[in-house]
């Protein structure tokens, strides 16, 4: 007779067609049932990161792939910042695929649907594998789909776009340990590719560190011991790299020329640590009800993750003790999850600063909360393995009222203390879904319902509860919020001349930074703010061009350009705009009061006067030290439309009475076309970001391209009429490539030597 507190339960857990089918049907059903309205009612995602980062790159990509160009480069923020090499949009990324379609609006929503239903999908056929039931399956795939943790995480495209692939490496390698199928370890290393492209070198080391510790700690394996269970992950691991080297080279050359390319400071890498009133949320989520609409949410906009709930029972079963017993599965989801809470805790965490100060490439990732990743993963398999071993207590009739009320009761006073240190939680909420959970059982408990009957209301009452608490953090807005621009669109006129964009206060003391959100009443008046005053990134999606931007890897640069002008008085302000190519300035004045039609009213647009043009000639140059020569550039007694200054020598005879012109034919995103004429010798100067990669040829000759006035591009011309042309290819890219291709050739050869060698084992 098995021990009171073994796992293995009396039913057979192996795949059947018929409740794996109805599994599946249930979670896609709830799966359309919970998108309803961008499957069906012309809704799209309205995240909180939405305006800044993910529609306006995954707009950028969509408008490339329209047009045959790969989007290497994007010329309409900070004057041109590299793209592909950000890592972040996933150019590379397999399912940015959907953009090749021709309506963005279907192509962004299906970008998004698909990557939930695989991670539902993938996590129940997961749990399934474990050997656990269908009904485990099915609640713990409802926790991948409706849990806070994921649903939040969605607003941070390229952290969800590794997360989801997360349980797709889990089976596969562990598939191949047990069964040394070659095909489990393609798979392996293709997912392990796919989750790398999607731009979280965070969530992808997690998750190798996951496998591997879950192959060593649970999976038994007749043909790898330790050592073999090594060497095919780190096999895979690497030949994944290896493919994936296209998108990591130029991402690791563009790091040198980053903010954050050699480390950052604890205080900035801790600044989203796990503090006592988020942790709070993981047993209490805080009120969101009125996310889209209501009264306030400045408090909230605040937090990383907007909420950690991944719902009462998985909460139930880890602080009660249902999952501690003998099967070592289990055990390892536990340790999981406080794993991740204690290096959630960053700042809190004393032990923390040690592992910042010195493991390897600790230093280079923010925001502690990312660990969280460990602990939202355990509580959904925890759930899995807590229902069904709550069921077999039940069968079993070992478990009694009494120690059912021990556990509620202890449960109740965790959520008074959730309560106590969150700021806005329902407690009363909490206490009403604890008790019905609690009635559920112990009417199980004295044969009111048989346990097939139990197993299927606590999956209504879970999936109700998450629907109920977590349906607002994927909010939706009508399509068109996108796809129609806001009337002060109409007061930029398009010009066929490039000039760019500044928005906000210019006139204030001291400049307020656009990296933080509005402070308004709620995520739809942000949102509209956002939109109505074109901050960047947003513009963008019309055709706007910005001195300034966002970015999720900030280059030196554009941080050096913000310093500036921020610690600028207001008359250098204006000429620092004039000598970026700015032309119009969105004030936050007024030009038509709100009204009902118009509840934000119409900002003033305001014309910044003799701004110079993208691409203009020189017949002079000076030196200076970069970025002190900064000082000369901004300075009211230079003039830049006959003067450049650079930073290295160059050998130079000014031509008296210099005259010449300058007309952009061609501008897109990787490359640049001026024609120039000009009666001596001269410079190009093309307002537009100098950065490694641009390359020049004049008349189809290659050229050496000045960095000029710290931030821009240089061409030296002849007298006479010439083609400039720019083209951007990102350092690294290349050698990524060929880099790409052979690791594919090894990889071939990899599965032609796993063939010949067969079943054999490694020890």
């Amino acid at each position: 007779m098995e021990s009171k507190l073994s796992f293995a339960s009396d039913r057979d857990h192996r795949f059947k067609p018929g409740q794996d089918l109805s599994a599946l049907l249930f979670i896609t059903l709830i799966f359309t049932g919970f998108f309803y309205p961008a499957l069906f009612e012309g809704k799209t995602f309205f995240f909180r990161d939405i305006l800044h980062f993910s529609y306006p790159m995954k707009h950028f990509i969509w408008k490339n792939f329209q047009e045959g160009i790969l989007p290497l480069w994007w010329p309409e923020i900070y004057s041109g910042i590299p793209f592909q090499p950000l890592l972040q949009p996933g150019v590379f990324y397999p399912v940015s695929l959907v953009f090749f379609m021709k309506d963005i609006s279907l192509a962004y929503n299906l970008f998004f649907l698909s990557q939930h239903f695989i991670l539902m999908v993938s996590v129940y056929f997961l749990v399934r594998y474990w050997g656990l039931s269908s009904w485990a399956g099915t609640f713990a795939s409802v926790a991948s789909l409706l849990g806070g943790y994921f649903l939040s995480i969605a607003a941070l495209h390229n952290h969800f776009q590794s997360v989801v692939w997360m349980p797709l490496i889990f089976i596969f390698f562990q598939k191949y340990l047990q069964q040394g199928q070659v095909r489990y370890f393609i798979l392996t290393v293709l997912f392990i590719t796919v989750q790398t492209l999607g731009g979280s070198p965070e969530n992808c080391l997690l998750t190798i560190v996951l496998v591997y510790a879950h192959s060593i700690f649970t999976v038994k394996s007749e043909r790898f011991g330790i050592i073999g269970k090594t060497v095919a992950l780190a096999g895979a691991t690497l030949l994944a790299l290896g493919l994936s080297a296209v998108q990591l080279f130029p991402t690791y050359f563009v790091l040198e020329q980053a903010t954050r390319g050699e480390g950052m400071p604890i205080e900035q890498a801790t600044r989203w640590s796990l503090g006592a009133r988020v942790l709070a949320t993981i047993v209490l989520p805080e009120k969101w009800v009125m996310f889209m609409a209501g009264s306030s949410i400045s408090n909230n906009m605040s937090y990383f993750f907007p909420s950690l709930y991944m719902g009462l029972i998985p909460i139930f079963f880890l602080f009660t003790g249902f999952f501690l017993c003998r099967r070592r599965e289990a055990l390892f989801w536990v340790i999981v999850f406080w794993a991740g809470i204690f290096l959630a805790m960053g700042k809190y965490n004393p032990a923390y600063e040690f592992l910042f100060n010195w493991v390897p490439l600790f230093d280079m990732f923010r925001y502690p909360q990312k660990f969280l990743f460990l602990s939202a993963f355990a509580l959904v398999f925890l759930v899995g393995y807590g229902m069904d071993y709550l069921a077999l207590l039940i069968r079993r009739n070992e478990l009694s009222i009494k120690i059912l009320l021990i556990m509620v009761a202890g449960m109740s006073v965790l959520m008074f203390l959730a309560g106590y240190w969150g700021t806005d939680s329902e407690i009363s909420g909490g206490l009403l879904f604890l008790l019905l959970f609690g009635l559920l059982v112990a009417g199980t408990i004295h044969k009111l319902f048989r346990p097939s009957t139990f197993q299927f209301l606590a999956l209504i009452f879970f999936v109700t509860e998450l629907w109920m608490r977590n349906g607002v953090l994927s909010p939706m807005i009508t399509k068109e919020f996108f796809t129609q621009p806001p009337e002060i669109t109409k007061k930029i006129p398009k010009e066929e001349d490039l000039y760019r964009l500044y928005t906000g206060n210019l006139y204030e003391k001291r400049l307020q930074s656009k990296i933080r959100f509005p402070r308004e009443k709620n995520l739809l008046f942000v949102h509209l703010a956002v939109k109505d005053r074109l901050y960047p990134n947003f513009g963008t999606i019309y055709g706007f061009s910005y001195v300034d931007g966002l970015a999720g890897l900030r280059m030196k640069y554009s941080d050096l350009w913000d310093q500036v002008m921020r610690k600028s008085p207001v008359d250098r302000r204006v000429r620092i705009l004039q000598r970026s190519n700015v032309k119009y300035h969105v004030t936050s004045k007024f030009e038509t009061l709100p009204t009902k039609e118009i509840p934000l009213g119409m900002r003033k647009v305001e014309l910044i006067e003799d701004p110079l043009p993208r691409a203009f000639l020189v017949g002079k140059i000076g030196l200076g030290k970069n970025p002190y020569l900064l000082n000369k550039y901004y300075d009211e007694s230079f003039d830049p439309s006959k003067e450049a200054i650079f930073s290295e020598p160059v050998e130079w005879q000014e031509t008296k009475n210099f005259s010449g012109t300058a007309e952009i034919i061609d501008y897109y995103s990787n490359g640049v076309k001026v024609r120039t004429r000009q009666n001596g010798k001269g410079f190009l100067i093309l307002l537009d970001t100098y950065f490694p990669g641009w390359s020049a040829k004049v008349d189809g000759r290659d050229e050496k391209i000045y960095r000029a006035n710290y931030f821009y591009r240089a061409v030296p011309l002849e007298p006479g009429e010439h083609v400039v042309e720019f083209s951007y290819k990102p350092v690294g890219f290349r050698a990524g490539t060929i880099t790409s291709i052979g690791a594919f050739l090894v990889f071939i050869m990899t599965i032609i030597w796993l063939h010949r060698r067969g079943g054999e084992r490694i020890r």
